[in-house]
């Protein structure tokens, strides 16, 4: 068997006749000075790749994160043989909730661009790839996809976001009134703020 090609169907004709279905040709007659013409044509197909995105992400620091928080702004550009040129989005993440599996590729190289558009309440500080067991800094990560002879054969590829949560100023004022100025007093006056993620 070939490791690229799959075996598809057989098909021969006997002196020029129109094809016939089948990989053995029986009843022939073999007349004597006149030659006997068997043409056998076998029919390949390309085995094709598949390939699973994943992403994930995480929190720097204080707070927490979610794919959910940050879906909206996900856009992954893939370029490959014969012209592939497709864009995927955050919402085509479905395969487990936080992957995009591509079926029927031609085998080959393909680049994959993840590219981000601007959140209210995060900031992208680090984006990276998994690539042969080990982290690599950057959004444009290159991968050899090979034929999947079965569904279990997938190329994979993780992509890791890393964030931190944008942060915001409290001013506070304290007005005095009545016979007492703000300096007779202000060393009786203290404030208590909490707020979210256990801020304290």
């Amino acid at each position: 068997d070939s490791d690229e090609y799959a075996y598809k169907t057989t098909v021969f004709r006997v002196n020029g006749s129109a094809n016939q279905q089948g990989d053995s040709a029986s009843n022939l007659t073999l007349e004597a000075g006149k030659i006997l013409e068997v043409e056998f044509t076998n029919t390949y197909d390309l085995i094709l790749g598949r390939m699973k995105l994943t992403k994930n992400v995480a929190i720097s620091g204080i707070g927490s994160i979610t794919l959910d928080d940050v879906r909206s702004s996900l856009r992954f550009r893939i370029t490959g043989p014969y012209n592939y040129n497709k864009t995927f989005t955050g919402a085509d993440l479905t395969e487990g909730g936080n992957a995009l599996l591509l079926t029927d590729l031609v085998p080959g190289t393909y680049i994959i661009t993840e590219e981000t558009t601007e959140l209210d309440d995060y900031n992208l500080i680090r984006t990276e790839y998994v690539k042969n067991a080990a982290s690599v800094n950057g959004k444009i990560a290159t991968v050899t996809v090979g034929p999947s002879k079965t569904t279990e054969e997938v190329t994979v590829i993780d992509f890791n976001n890393i964030y931190e949560k944008k942060k915001g100023s409290l001013k506070l004022i304290k007005t005095v009134t009545g016979d007492a100025q703000f300096s007779d007093i202000k060393g009786e006056i203290s404030f208590g703020i909490s707020g979210p993620d256990g801020y304290t």
